[in-house]
C-alpha cells in the first residue's frame, strides 16, 4: 500500500475482535462531551425510500425487490469514507432511485462510548428511526468535510438534526440509551464475515443480501475499498 493511501483507509480489525462491547452497557453522553462549533448546513438529500434489511434491521435505501444489492462498510470519522460519499451519491441517484439497486449501508466505527466515530453512527441510525437517515448521513459528511472527522459531538449532531427538521429530543435520547447499539453490532459481524479489512468497502449481492461478493479487478484481485463507479455501473448494466 502506498503511504499517501493510508489516511484514506480506515483499518478495522482491531475494533472487530472488541465488537461485543458495543452491547456492553448504557454510556451517558452528553456533558462530558465537547461542544462543536456554529452548524454546518447540510447538503440536499435526495428523497429515497429507507427501510431496514432484513435480520440485520441494516438501513437500505431503495426498493428491497431491486435484482440487485450493494452494501457500503463506510466510518463518519474515515476521511477516505467522507471523499468516497461523492461516489455513492452517484450510485444513489443512478441506480437506487431507478429502482434497480437496494443499498444497505453498514456503518463502521473506530471506538465506543465519547468516541465521534460511534456517535455518528448512532447520529445517522437514531435518524434512521425518523426516516432520515441518508439525509443525516449526508449532513455528517458535509460536517467531515468542512470541519473534520472528530468534530462529532452530542451537539453537533444535535444541530445538524435541527436543521434536517428532525426531533431533537427524541434522537438525542436515542443516542444517550444507546438504542441503535444492536444494530452496529450487527453490522460489524457482517464487517467479519466478509473479511472487512478497510473502509470505504463496498460489495454486491444478486441474491437479496443473503451473500455477498467482492467486486474484482482485472487482475483478480478485489476492490479492498474504494470500488470505481464505473465499475458498479458495468455491474449494473450487466444484470
Amino acid at each position: 500500500m502506498h503511504s499517501q493511501q493510508a489516511p484514506r483507509r480506515g483499518q478495522v480489525g482491531l475494533l472487530i475482535l472488541t465488537v461485543s462491547a458495543v452491547l456492553i452497557g448504557a454510556i451517558a453522553i452528553g456533558a462530558a462531551l465537547q461542544q462543536s462549533q456554529a452548524p454546518v448546513a447540510p447538503s440536499a438529500a435526495a428523497a429515497i425510500k429507507e427501510s431496514q434489511a432484513p435480520e440485520t434491521g441494516l438501513p437500505l435505501l431503495g426498493e428491497p425487490e431491486a435484482p440487485i444489492w450493494l452494501v457500503e462498510f463506510s466510518n463518519f470519522s474515515c476521511p477516505g469514507c467522507a471523499q468516497y460519499h461523492a461516489t455513492m451519491k452517484q450510485i444513489v441517484e443512478r441506480h437506487v432511485s431507478a429502482g434497480k439497486v437496494a443499498l444497505v449501508i453498514a456503518p463502521m466505527i473506530f471506538g465506543e462510548g465519547e468516541h465521534p466515530s460511534y456517535i455518528a453512527a448512532q447520529a445517522a441510525l437514531c435518524a434512521a428511526k425518523q426516516g432520515k437517515f441518508w439525509a443525516m448521513s449526508e449532513a455528517l459528511f458535509a460536517m467531515h468535510l468542512a470541519r473534520g472527522g472528530n468534530s462529532f459531538t452530542l451537539t453537533a449532531v444535535q444541530q445538524a438534526a435541527a436543521e434536517l427538521a428532525l426531533d431533537v429530543e427524541a434522537l438525542s435520547a436515542c443516542i444517550r440509551a444507546q438504542e441503535t447499539s444492536q444494530t452496529i453490532f450487527k453490522a460489524l459481524l457482517l464487517a467479519e464475515q466478509v473479511g472487512l479489512r478497510y473502509t470505504p468497502s463496498l460489495l454486491y449481492s444478486r441474491d437479496g443480501g443473503k451473500t455477498w461478493n467482492w467486486f474484482t479487478q482485472a487482475n483478480g484481485e478485489r476492490y479492498e475499498a474504494q470500488v470505481p463507479l464505473e465499475v458498479v455501473d458495468q455491474l449494473i448494466a450487466q444484470r
